[in-house]
């Protein structure tokens, strides 16, 4: 399924002025494109999505795109603490996925502490690959194939929260451990 046009459930905009969004219950479904697009296009303009309950559906639940090409570090902050984020793509199934088009990471925070994701969790896409995001994993269920990766190279970020698949690769083997439990990987503090 291949999303048709530019058609979002929401589409927070920050070009113009502070773009907050927040999903704390309801459903927000987009069964043929992205169910909540940040458009971080600004410097001085916040783009922000916290999401604290609900579900969140679509090809993808959360697409975070830095839409211009000039290396400028647009503001975009995303933070999850509850609800369901779930893609419906079977091709790609990603729940989250940041993106550039060329614009800078170095401004773009991602705070997760809890949540459900039904679909991997994909961050720096895109063009440029440095900086990456900075980006805190503490809690949260992810059900996805890969689950948890970037695109660019990024220190362990990952402090807590249960895997379908090995996040090792981003988490600090001196101060966290990863523990197999019921088929799944589960990440605490040593």
């Amino acid at each position: 399924m291949l999303p048709c046009g530019a058609a979002y459930a929401i589409d927070n905009n920050s070009n113009t002025s502070d773009a907050v969004v927040s999903v704390k219950g309801g459903k927000i479904v987009s069964p043929r494109n992205f169910a909540i697009r940040m458009f971080a296009n600004s410097t001085k303009h916040k783009n922000v999505v916290n999401v604290s309950g609900g579900v969140i559906e679509g090809i993808r639940a959360i697409w975070l795109q830095l839409p211009g090409a000039s290396g400028e570090e647009k503001l975009a902050e995303m933070k999850i603490s509850g609800g369901t984020l779930r893609s419906i793509d079977e091709e790609y199934n990603l729940a989250i996925y940041s993106y550039t088009f060329g614009d800078s990471f170095g401004k773009t925070k991602i705070t997760i502490t809890g949540g459900i994701f039904e679909g991997d969790v994909a961050f720096t896409g895109g063009s440029r690959k440095t900086p990456t995001e900075t980006v805190v994993v503490s809690g949260g269920y992810f059900r996805g194939r890969y689950g948890v990766y970037s695109y660019g190279l990024m220190e362990p970020f990952i402090t807590g929260g249960t895997f379908a698949s090995n996040p090792s690769d981003y988490v600090d083997s001196k101060t966290h451990q990863v523990n197999v439990k019921d088929g799944e990987y589960v990440v605490n503090a040593k």
